[in-house]
């Protein structure tokens, strides 16, 4: 068995990136002003992305299609992640496959 590569950084800061992967996690924060809001963290090619925002329709395990601008880049459990800002969902890819 092949080892996998460890996740990397994607972009550099300030770069607008195209992306497909899998939702591996969304979980509720609450913000500084109250309103409700998603925290995902979603594998795309190995690489660790992660964003607040609000996908409709969007469920974990789903594979979808995005774009976002690189906010930053840390380090979480020994695992490198991109932190994307201004997400934009172009498919979900999982709900569209079920369609046809």
């Amino acid at each position: 068995m092949t080892e996998r590569a460890p996740s990397q950084y994607v972009g550099d800061v300030g770069d607008e990136v195209e992306l497909t992967g899998f939702v591996n996690f969304i979980g509720d924060v609450k913000s500084n002003y109250d309103k409700p809001r998603s925290r995902y963290i979603v594998s795309a090619l190995g690489d660790t992305v992660t964003f607040f925002g609000s996908l409709n329709r969007v469920t974990k395990g789903d594979r979808i299609r995005f774009t976002g601008e690189v906010k930053d880049h840390k380090e979480w459990n020994g695992t490198l992640q991109t932190e994307l800002a201004k997400v934009k969902l172009l498919e979900n890819i999982t709900t569209a496959n079920a369609r046809s």
